[in-house]
């Protein structure tokens, strides 16, 4: 759980010196983690796709591909609210 968490960028680790415990702290770059996001979506739109290529059923290619799609409209608005949500930082 603690490695994944570092890697979505929600949480970033350190630790305490002199000891050897590991120490989590949350991440301060909401955009990283936004972005690292995006590409797990653009990842998951991709194999969709793929499988949409290759499935057996033309409703079942409908269907991939329509998953494909809304992945990639959820991507899209997040790029949209990283975009205002940094506008509105400049103003401030």
């Amino acid at each position: 759980m603690a490695i994944s968490t570092c890697r979505s960028g929600v949480a970033r680790r350190h630790s305490e010196p002199g000891t050897k415990r590991a120490l989590y702290a949350v991440a301060d770059d909401y955009e990283a983690m936004v972005r690292q996001q995006n590409r797990l979506l653009d990842a998951l739109a991709g194999q969709l796709n793929a499988g949409a290529e290759i499935a057996a059923s033309k409703a079942a290619s409908a269907r991939l591909k329509e998953m494909a799609d809304f992945y990639r409209v959820m991507r899209g608005a997040m790029e949209d609210a990283i975009s205002r949500w940094m506008h509105g930082r400049r103003r401030q």
